[in-house]
């Protein structure tokens, strides 16, 4: 054979590879592929959530402010958790798992949720370092602010609707001397106010 002969069957050999590798990504790319599969949502009766009437989604206006009912002596437990660096002595202040799985209208609120826990305790933390003078402290109250926001569907990625009011004031003393702290944001499920930013 020919160096001629050759080089031509060479070229037909490369040819006919380079157009098999071709045809190749072509059915790669053409080939149907399995649509993500969304995790499904449980229904209200499985989490065991039952949804308020402060909270309903058929509200046609906002509802009255509810009263701070017991919150401060969760407030108290709060302070108490500050003071002993114990977080989970205050997780029942946190705006619980279940409601918030409804009350939000996002694809993963369970991961939201961790995360803002998550911050809770850090924040909780971060306050027994930054507290002076705590083992003398006395708790005083939770006070809510004037700075009240009624969230209307969607206006927070929120499914449900609720008050929320932000720069509120935990008071406590040292030595009768009258001291504060900010709590960033509360959000109400029923009549019980709920904790969703502490810092």
């Amino acid at each position: 054979m020919t160096t001629r002969a050759r080089r031509a069957l060479h070229a037909r050999a490369l040819a006919v590879f380079v157009a098999s590798c071709a045809l190749m990504l072509v059915c790669v790319a053409g080939a149907p592929t399995a649509p993500a599969q969304r995790r499904p949502r449980r229904t209200l009766a499985e989490m065991g959530v039952v949804i308020p009437p402060e909270n309903a989604a058929d509200l046609a206006a906002p509802i009255a402010r509810p009263a701070p009912g017991d919150l401060a002596a969760r407030g108290a437990r709060l302070f108490d958790a500050i003071v002993h660096d114990a977080p989970n002595r205050a997780l029942e202040l946190f705006f619980p798992r279940g409601p918030f799985l409804v009350l939000k209208g996002i694809d993963d609120p369970g991961h939201y949720h961790g995360v803002l826990v998550r911050h809770y305790v850090s924040d909780i933390h971060a306050l027994h370092t930054e507290l002076l003078d705590l083992d003398r402290a006395r708790f005083v109250g939770l006070e809510l602010s004037r700075r009240w926001t009624w969230q209307a569907i969607r206006s927070e990625a929120n499914a449900l609707p609720y008050w929320a009011v932000r720069h509120s004031l935990l008071r406590y003393s040292v030595d009768g001397e009258e001291r504060s702290f900010e709590v960033k944001a509360l959000i109400h499920w029923g009549p019980r106010w709920y904790i969703t930013h502490l810092k």
